[in-house]
C-alpha cells in the first residue's frame, strides 16, 4: 500500500510542474522553494516525533546527505522539470520511468549485482504498462527535452544506488530533511534573482510549491 501511494504521489510531479510553468515560474525557482519548504516541514515532523536532538548527525552523514541532495535531488529534479518544459507530460514521465533500467545496469556494473532473465523482462513489461496507463501523447517541442529526460532518469538511478548503502542505518525522516535542505539551498541559490522576485514566486506559485512539498 505504501509503495502504491508513493507512486501515485510521485506521479503528481509533472502535473504541479506544468501548472507552475503556466504561471511563469522557472524550474530552479519552483524546485528551490519546494525543497526548502519540504525540509522545514520535515524538520518540524522530526522534532515532534523524535525530539530536536534527532537532527544531530555526524560529519560523515552530513557529507553523504549533502551529496545526495546536490547531485541527487537537485540535479535529477532540475533535468526532469527541464524536460517537462520541452516534452508532453506523458513522454517526460515515460523517460523518467526508464530509471529501473539504469538502476539494473548500474547495480550490475558498479555493485556487482547479479542479473537474471526475470529481472531483464521486468523493465519492458513495466514500460508497456506505463504507456497503456498514461497514454500515447508523445509530443516533442524541443529535442533537447529527450536528452534532459534521460539525464533525469540516469541521475535518479544514481541517487537510488548511492542512497541504498548510505541510508540503510539512518532515520529516514532525518535523512530526508538534510537531503531536501541541501537540494533546496542549491536550487534556490541557482535561481535567485532578487528578493522581490522570490516573493513574486511564492505569490504566483504557492499552491504548486505547497503541493509539491506535501504530496511529492
Amino acid at each position: 500500500l505504501q509503495v502504491i501511494l508513493a507512486g501515485v504521489c510521485f506521479g503528481f510531479l509533472g502535473v504541479f510542474g506544468r501548472w507552475a510553468f503556466e504561471v511563469g515560474l522557472q524550474p530552479t525557482e519552483l524546485l528551490g522553494s519546494r525543497f526548502l519548504l519540504a525540509s522545514l516541514l520535515t524538520a518540524v515532523l522530526c522534532g515532534w516525533r523524535f525530539g530536536c536532538r534527532s537532527l544531530q548527525i555526524s560529519r560523515a552523514n552530513l557529507f553523504h546527505f549533502a551529496l545526495l541532495g546536490l547531485l541527487g535531488y537537485a540535479v535529477f529534479s532540475s533535468f526532469y522539470f527541464l524536460s517537462l518544459q520541452r516534452l508532453s507530460i506523458t513522454l517526460a514521465v515515460l523517460l523518467l520511468y526508464t530509471f529501473p533500467i539504469w538502476v539494473t545496469l548500474g547495480g550490475a556494473l558498479f555493485f556487482k549485482d547479479r542479473l537474471t532473465w526475470i529481472q531483464l523482462t521486468y523493465v519492458p513489461v513495466a514500460l508497456v504498462g506505463l504507456v497503456l496507463l498514461i497514454g500515447f501523447d508523445f509530443h516533442v517541442q524541443q529535442a533537447t527535452g529527450l536528452v534532459y529526460g534521460l539525464i533525469a532518469a540516469i541521475t535518479y538511478a544514481a541517487y537510488i544506488l548511492l542512497s541504498g548503502p548510505w541510508l540503510r542505518a539512518q532515520n529516514p525522516f532525518v535523512a530526508i530533511f538534510y537531503i531536501q535542505f541541501f537540494a533546496g539551498l542549491a536550487l534556490f541559490a541557482a535561481g535567485f534573482q532578487s528578493w522581490e522576485r522570490s516573493l513574486q514566486v511564492f505569490q504566483l506559485g504557492w499552491p504548486m510549491i505547497l503541493g509539491l512539498a506535501v504530496v511529492c
